[in-house]
């Protein structure tokens, strides 16, 4: 019986061959088997960002190196004898998630080309179940507006519950949200979902970061929404309140390494309540925990 799995989420692997200048194999076990997988150097984030076209991967990794990566199957009759090829990795060097950073933060990828089965459906909204490779279990809600069918979206006229039904498989990308900010006990949030062709995403485009916080609105949207991009879930202090709509929060990453964050009032929630359209400066008071 093939184990294979098309999609393959927040991997652990090794680099163990370098094929200059622009590939890599990293080595990775799944269910007990060792897996190759082909990484490529425009699939390589760093410094949240991808490297460029162009750039020469040993630059970035070395054989040895650690990476925490996404993957997809792969015809290991090739050359390079690879059963997955990755879509997204990030050198690792020490996992944010052991216990011996002695602190409580984890990074991830989001979920990118990723096939569920819908559990719930409502008027206008729904539930993906989605298992992953280490067969965890993950609640995904999406929007009806999200929704692309034989690549056109659904229009905002319509019942969800006329277009699908429990039970049908689709595809979709995700990112990241907070299982109690939502009455679906949902971890995960869909940018987008489709039977049939996949729409254009704008994953790739390339980001301007600018100087003044509050002109990063776009950016920041960008990066959030972006099942492409590294993820950071912990717990930290806040260090600043900028003005009204940004902050900057104080969190520990590694053993004596701590990283400053610039957070968005829209990324902020207090009980459920979400604080997109309230002045932070009357709510967070310096030094207290960021919710």
């Amino acid at each position: 019986m093939n184990s294979k799995r098309s999609y393959l989420h927040n991997m652990v692997g090794k680099v163990i061959e370098l094929y200059f200048p622009y590939r890599a194999v990293v080595a990775f076990k799944y269910k007990d088997k060792q897996e190759r997988a082909l990484l490529k150097a425009d699939k390589l984030i760093v410094d949240g960002q991808n490297v460029g076209m162009g750039k020469t991967i040993d630059g970035y990794l070395q054989e040895g190196s650690t990476v925490k990566f996404s993957c997809h199957g792969f015809d290991e009759s090739g050359q390079d004898r690879c059963g997955y090829f990755v879509t997204m990795a990030w050198i690792q060097d020490l996992d944010l998630c052991s216990p011996m950073t002695g602190a409580n933060t984890k990074g991830f990828l989001g979920i990118n080309n990723a096939s569920g089965i819908v559990s719930e459906v409502f008027h206008r909204q729904g539930v993906i179940t989605y298992i992953d490779g280490d067969e965890q279990e993950h609640r995904v809600l999406f929007l009806a507006s999200k929704l692309f069918l034989s690549g056109k979206r659904m229009s905002s006229k319509q019942n969800l519950q006329m277009r699908l039904d429990v039970e049908d498989k689709v595809q979709f990308d995700a990112v990241p949200c907070e299982q109690l900010e939502n009455d679906s006990s949902c971890s995960w949030f869909a940018t987008v979902v489709w039977k049939g062709t996949k729409p254009y995403t704008d994953y790739d485009e390339p980001v301007s970061l600018l100087e003044e916080p509050w002109d990063l609105m776009a950016e920041i949207k960008h990066l959030s929404n972006n099942p492409k991009s590294l993820f950071i879930r912990g717990q930290g202090q806040i260090l600043q309140i900028l003005n009204g709509e940004f902050g900057v929060a104080l969190a520990a990453m590694k053993p004596n390494s701590w990283e400053s964050i610039l957070f968005h009032r829209s990324a902020c929630f207090l009980f459920k309540l979400n604080l997109a359209s309230h002045d932070l400066t009357k709510i967070f008071k310096e030094g207290k925990p960021q919710l």
